[in-house]
């Protein structure tokens, strides 16, 4: 009798003990992953990679000087020696950097020419909505696998294209004018190498105008 008692309170103890367990066990690299789901601010993340991280990157950007040529003659070899990209979609960036003249102003760009005497523009400077992920992937200073998911990283992007259209686009709508000389800092998206190489679309990162050159 005091064995089929001791054996029943064993029995009793480990189903109260599998209902409700005094502890979870989970693993540490989960519990990594939920605390920094909780901690990530991508607006805060995005403002202080904008200050303290890209502006600090520029001088990896390459030359339009240099890239431009190569892609007029060798767009595959531009592609394969400069470009940055993210996973394995067909989608490409570049990171670039150089000075050019205001050709014309639209609506939604500036039109910019690498040579004064040039007709048809090296690249737009795009002035209006900003959309996309130029900025987040062409600078490639950033690892999706170093973030929470795809939501976080995806929003980084969102935040980057406001800063553009807050702080960087309306001071050079505002005093550009044709002719003026324009040192630049961008990325672009390639998705369509026919339609977006000729001219290069350019999400500015800065912009400065210099007047009568």
């Amino acid at each position: 009798m005091f064995y089929i008692r001791w054996i029943s309170a064993v029995l009793l103890l480990a189903f109260a003990g599998y209902m409700f367990p005094l502890f979870h066990i989970h693993k540490l690299d989960e519990i990594e992953r939920k605390r920094k789901m909780e901690q990530f601010n991508p607006e805060e993340f995005s403002k202080d990679f904008w200050k303290n991280q890209l502006q600090h990157s520029m001088d990896q950007a390459v030359s339009m000087q240099t890239l431009m040529p190569l892609i007029n003659n060798d767009p595959h070899q531009a592609k394969d020696k400069y470009s940055n990209t993210i996973g394995i979609g067909s989608v490409y960036y570049y990171y670039l950097k150089g000075a050019g003249y205001v050709k014309s102003i639209e609506e939604d760009a500036v039109a910019v020419v690498l040579q004064k005497e040039s007709q048809n523009p090296d690249l737009r400077i795009m002035t209006g909505k900003i959309f996309g992920n130029a900025i987040r992937n062409g600078c490639n200073q950033l690892n999706v696998s170093d973030f929470p998911n795809s939501q976080e990283f995806n929003q980084i992007s969102i935040y980057l294209n406001k800063i553009v259209e807050n702080e960087v686009l309306p001071p050079f709508k505002n005093n550009a004018s044709l002719g003026d000389r324009v040192n630049f800092v961008g990325c672009c998206e390639i998705i369509d190498e026919d339609a977006d190489l000729h001219p290069l679309k350019l999400i500015p990162i800065t912009l400065k105008i210099e007047k009568g050159l």
